[in-house]
């Protein structure tokens, strides 16, 4: 289901917002991303594609795990992962009400 975080409020509360330049097959270019650091007892990191709402959110130390700390390896093979499953979900009729919100909030960013 669709997680949103104001980004505004994280900017002035934490640190700024940095925007990144990525192309990931099966995604329009330009496809920029947006993404923030958010200190809390553990660090994270917040992004989302720019122009949506919708918030992904890893632990520094997973991302560290998993892409040693590339962050555009773990973009694109998360934006790669979540395009198969929008297209999954509207060959089976997006059953469910978050499905729609996020095929309508990525129509325009992805290619079907």
């Amino acid at each position: 289901m669709p997680h949103h975080v104001n980004f505004d409020t994280l900017e002035n509360q934490l640190s700024d917002v940095d925007i990144m330049d990525i192309d990931v097959i099966g995604w329009k270019k330009p496809l920029q991303i947006e993404y923030v650091y958010v200190k809390d007892h553990v660090n994270k990191l917040f992004w989302r594609v720019k122009g949506t709402t919708h918030t992904f959110t890893i632990e520094l130390e997973q991302l560290n795990k998993i892409s040693q700390g590339d962050y555009v390896l773990h973009f694109q093979q998360a934006l790669t992962v979540f395009r198969d499953d929008l297209i999954k979900w509207a060959a089976e009729g997006l059953t469910e009400k978050w499905m729609r919100e996020y095929l309508y909030m990525y129509k325009n960013y992805i290619i079907l």
